[in-house]
């Protein structure tokens, strides 16, 4: 279990570093996958935490205040949750979307009467053949996910694509929300393997739809599916996808830190090597390339080496990277401890864990525990 664990975060936490040295579009595209991903396993803190860091770039990003009115559903606090839909219905008035999106949370809360008045007030205004027209079968695919119906709610969003080319990308939007759901549901029943085989069906809608937006929304599934089975204690299977994306995308820097990521957590560091020269080859992942050649010079006992590499990525690193320098810090004390620099050791190792490291392997918790001790914290060893 603990070594799950311990990929896990390796795996989420190496991907969030990431964040601060991307373009401010990639960001929020990267925050918003990383949310969506929390959500789905659960995760209602994390999710909460990457809509936050999506909503300081851009306060009016309608996907984030989606993602966050259904986060707030979750967390039993259904008046915010409405309160986020209004506000949706006013930064786009005229999108029926969104007024169907409050209906839904009024159906899942059993407000029902409301939200059938709701509807009502939508297809009042919907002309018959006109491109509205697909609203009733996207509420009636709303509704249907709300009852937990999830297969037969993707199949009605999948109807209104056949029906109204025209309205493809929100067709498809909807019928991979639906599918998600079902894999959310089947993590909360611990069915893993269901889980999996509703992401399958999600990436499936996108297998043969062209342009940018199918292209986006593919890969993100595709490096979801692979967190949740790092998560689950199947790296293998995890790696082997990865690799096939990042062969199919050799740019796709998230895909190869969290590929790379994996490789550390498994002790795979010839492969992990092999990986290091397309990351420092991004100059705003200098950083991370450093810390990463520091792992893999520390795990040959190339002591010196990997201190060095630690400390160059410390110097490398931007003033808002706290979670990269915490484990800098960390590994970088382990060195100096092996190189006989004990009372250097233990200011850097004190220092990580002041500023909030926590160990994930035992290994990690042991040397932090007997530095602990060593400054006589032992109530916090």
């Amino acid at each position: 279990m603990l070594i799950r664990v311990f990929i896990a975060s390796l795996v989420l936490g190496l991907s969030a570093l990431v964040l601060q040295a991307a373009p401010r579009a990639e960001r929020i595209e990267l925050y918003y996958g990383m949310a969506e991903g929390n959500y789905l396993i659960g995760d209602l803190s994390g999710a909460e935490r990457g809509i936050e860091q999506i909503l300081r770039l851009n306060p009016d990003s309608i996907s984030a205040l989606n993602l966050l009115a259904r986060v707030r559903l979750q967390q039993k606090r259904p008046q915010e949750a409405l309160e986020i839909a209004d506000r949706m219905i006013a930064l786009e008035p005229e999108n029926p979307e969104h007024p169907l999106f409050k209906a839904l949370l009024l159906g899942q809360m059993d407000r029902r009467e409301a939200a059938t008045q709701l509807i009502g007030q939508v297809l009042a205004d919907t002309a018959t053949g006109s491109e509205h027209a697909a609203a009733a079968r996207q509420l009636l695919g709303l509704l249907r996910m709300a009852g937990g119906e999830w297969d037969q709610a993707a199949a009605t969003f999948q109807e209104i694509y056949l029906n109204d080319p025209d309205s493809a990308e929100i067709s498809l939007r909807l019928s991979s929300e639906a599918y998600l759901e079902k894999a959310r549901s089947a993590l909360q029943a611990g069915e893993q393997d269901k889980a999996i085989a509703a992401i399958d069906q999600s990436i499936a809608l996108y297998r043969d739809q062209d342009g940018k937006e199918a292209l986006q929304r593919r890969t993100a599934l595709r490096l979801m599916r692979a967190r949740l089975l790092a998560q689950f204690g199947r790296v293998d299977t995890a790696i082997t996808d990865l690799q096939a994306l990042t062969g199919q995308q050799p740019d796709n820097f998230e895909a190869l830190i969290t590929l790379a990521s994996l490789y550390a957590s498994v002790d795979r560091w010839a492969s992990l090597e092999g990986l290091l020269p397309s990351i420092a080859a991004r100059p705003e992942l200098q950083d991370v390339a450093l810390y990463l050649e520091g792992r893999a010079a520390l795990a040959k006992n190339r002591v010196g080496t990997a201190r060095a590499k630690f400390e160059a990525a410390i110097n490398a690193l931007p003033n808002d990277a706290d979670n990269l320098r915490r484990s800098l810090f960390f590994y970088r004390g382990i060195c100096l401890e092996m190189l006989g620099r004990q009372a250097e050791a233990e200011v850097s190792i004190l220092n990580a864990i002041d500023a909030g490291f926590r160990p994930e392997t035992g290994e990690e918790a042991l040397i932090s525990s007997r530095t602990l001790l060593r400054a006589k914290r032992a109530e916090e060893a």
